[in-house]
């Protein structure tokens, strides 16, 4: 390497060195944006503890349901490796909107979780666990409406 390149070489910003190339200022605003979704990330991770709220239905309602977890709570690990593979698999199919596309990932692996643990439930063929009557008893309007004097 010659002077020219080691001097060019320092002088990359930090965006364009995690990228590992010279983004575009579209692509750089793009790129701190996604950097300020880790702000909301220990939201996200409070929220996935509640996967567990409901009871767990299957094997495979367990195993998407820890999957989901490890995509919200891994967020930060796996964001900027993301990043640079989409921006180098634009750069390399002269493609720039598939850096584009970087969101819909974990987005993508989190819907297929879901519709995988709503899949795999188990179908409940007695629909008579509750009928209207043991909501109200036998308490129905009229039998209330009886029960005051009436208005004059």
């Amino acid at each position: 390497m010659n002077k020219e390149e080691i001097k060019q070489e320092q002088n990359k910003g930090l965006i364009a060195r995690i990228l590992g190339g010279t983004p575009t200022i579209l692509q750089k605003v793009f790129f701190i944006l996604m950097a300020f979704s880790l702000i909301l990330w220990p939201l996200g991770c409070y929220v996935s503890i509640f996967f567990f709220d409901a009871p767990i239905r299957s094997d495979v309602d367990k195993i998407c349901r820890y999957g989901m977890l490890i995509t919200i709570c891994l967020y930060p690990i796996y964001l900027f490796p993301l990043l640079r593979f989409m921006f180098q698999l634009s750069k390399n199919l002269r493609a720039t909107w598939l850096y584009y596309l970087c969101p819909i990932v974990p987005i993508l692996i989190l819907r297929l979780l879901f519709s995988i643990s709503t899949i795999s439930a188990p179908k409940i063929d007695n629909t008579e666990f509750c009928t209207n009557e043991d909501l109200v008893g036998h308490w129905t309007l009229s039998t209330v409406a009886k029960s005051f004097p009436p208005l004059r």
